[in-house]
């Protein structure tokens, strides 16, 4: 009888979940009446675990949050919100997503003290000043914002994801160390080296395509490194590269690389792709014994001279290249346990 009365008086848009007493409710896409949602009794709102209210025009945070102390997810997703002034002290708050909306700074937001992921992508936030420490964060995206550098950014111990695409970072100045961090992405910036940034030792993939970097210098021996994304850069050398011992893909797409001299020998580098470089011959490539795809078109190689034995390859990508067809099929031959396109 309870569940029915709730029918009537919100519409059936209620979901129970797990059992009686754990609720997620949606009411994103304009589903929201604050006036009647708020005729909802304490007990059962105490009772609501997740709660998704996106898409609804919703311009600061609902007073009703308060009464539900017991919310572990919150979808807020496509609003209007401008500011996090109004915002609970959720202490049972493990997701917080807040994509999409008019959020200028972190001013006002509580520190909630179990938080692990926290979605703040394609808002106008322009620095990390006012951030609390929210000290169980796992994961943290803040792509498509207005943030200029990692000034004033908290010490998070457990982040093990930042997100920082499509922002205005030109620098790694000011940025911690995060003790746990595994994944680090940076496309769509204006950093131009690898010039202070700390030393991550569980970092295990690092993106910065289309940044402004134009050469390895600097740069980390980072140990655990799996996977090195750096499209789109001004890169014109191996110079400086270290030695990453654990890297298994490297992509470097869109530079201005003219020689494989200086390249470090990568033990278990497994994919590497250099479309559209300035490579003109194989000469100076190191022996990678486990690379099983290279991809190497659009470059002005003009012959497969000086070209290591590469004894687990298994697809070759070459076109758009200077090296004839005949001297292509020959390699074929010789070589016909590799797919070359």
């Amino acid at each position: 009888m309870k569940q029915i009365l709730l029918m009537l008086l919100l519409g059936a848009s209620f979901a129970l979940v797990q059992d009686s007493h754990a609720r997620a409710l949606d009411y994103s896409r304009d589903r929201f009446n604050e006036q009647k949602f708020a005729q909802l009794g304490d007990e059962y709102l105490a009772e609501v675990t997740e709660l998704d209210l996106s898409n609804n025009n919703l311009t600061d945070f609902p007073a009703v949050l308060h009464r539900m102390p017991n919310l572990q997810k919150l979808f807020l997703n496509d609003n209007k919100i401008g500011s996090f002034k109004g915002m609970p002290a959720f202490t049972n708050l493990e997701y917080l997503m807040l994509n999409s909306n008019l959020l200028g700074s972190f001013e006002d937001m509580p520190a909630l003290s179990k938080l692990q992921h926290l979605f703040l992508n394609g808002n106008k936030i322009s620095s990390f000043g006012s951030m609390p420490v929210l000290t169980r964060l796992k994961m943290l995206w803040l792509s498509k914002n207005q943030i200029h550098s990692f000034k004033d950014m908290p010490a998070l111990r457990n982040l093990q994801l930042l997100s920082l695409n499509s922002n205005q970072i030109d620098s790694f100045e000011n940025m911690r160390t995060f003790p746990n961090l595994q994944k680090l992405l940076l496309n769509y910036n204006q950093i131009h080296s690898f010039k202070d940034m700390p030393e991550f030792r569980n970092l295990q993939l690092l993106s910065l395509n289309s940044n402004q970097i134009g050469s390895f210098e600097n740069m980390l021996t980072f140990s655990n490194l799996q996977k090195l994304l750096l499209n789109y850069n001004q890169i014109h050398s191996f110079k400086d590269m270290p030695a990453f011992p654990n890297l298994q893909k490297l992509f470097l797409n869109g530079n201005k690389i003219g020689s494989f001299e200086g390249m470090a020998t990568l033990p278990n580098l497994q994919e590497l792709s250099l479309t559209s470089n300035l490579l003109e011959s194989f000469e100076g490539m190191p022996v990678l014994s486990n690379l099983q795809y290279l991809s190497i078109p659009d470059n002005k190689l003009g012959s497969f001279e000086g070209m290591p034995n590469l004894i687990n390859l298994k697809n070759l990508w070459i076109l758009n290249n200077n090296i004839n067809k005949a001297a292509i099929n020959t390699w074929k031959q010789e070589h016909q346990y590799v797919a070359v396109r």
